[in-house]
């Protein structure tokens, strides 16, 4: 009799099941906007004030926040993430709500009249019409 080539005769199957996992991270975020002059990226690269934060297995949409808008946007977002990732296991969601601080400034300087905003905890500043180009032989 011959010696199975896959035991070598002992009587033991020795098989390997290689399994590769990837972990990955869907995020996507909704800002709402209540200055038009800034962009939405120009609010998403700074901080602001978190005002709401869930973690679960398994979320439901934000029904307790203040402002319709983002308990709507947070029922699209939820949507979308369930039908969007059919075939992948959820382990963990998190709702974040930030609120970023915004001011506008109106202002008035050598009879040019205009507007700038303030925002974000590293108070960038947006000023599309500042008047004056130069300053002190510095480029702006």
């Amino acid at each position: 009799m011959a010696a199975c080539k896959g035991c070598c005769g002992t009587g033991q199957i020795k098989c390997f099941i290689r399994l590769t996992i990837t972990w990955t991270d869907h995020m996507d975020d909704h800002v709402v906007e209540q200055v038009a002059a800034l962009r939405d990226d120009r609010i998403r690269s700074v901080t602001g004030e978190v005002v709401c934060e869930e973690q679960d297995a398994v979320l439901w949409p934000l029904t307790h926040f203040p402002d319709t808008t983002v308990s709507m946007a947070s029922a699209q977002l939820i949507q979308k993430h369930a039908s969007s990732f059919t075939s992948e296991k959820v382990l963990q969601q998190r709702h974040k709500v930030s609120v970023v601080p915004v001011a506008a400034v109106k202002y008035k300087w050598k009879n040019h009249e205009g507007l700038f905003h303030v925002y974000g905890y590293e108070q960038k500043v947006y000023a599309p019409d500042y008047p004056q180009t130069c300053c002190c032989c510095c480029i702006l």
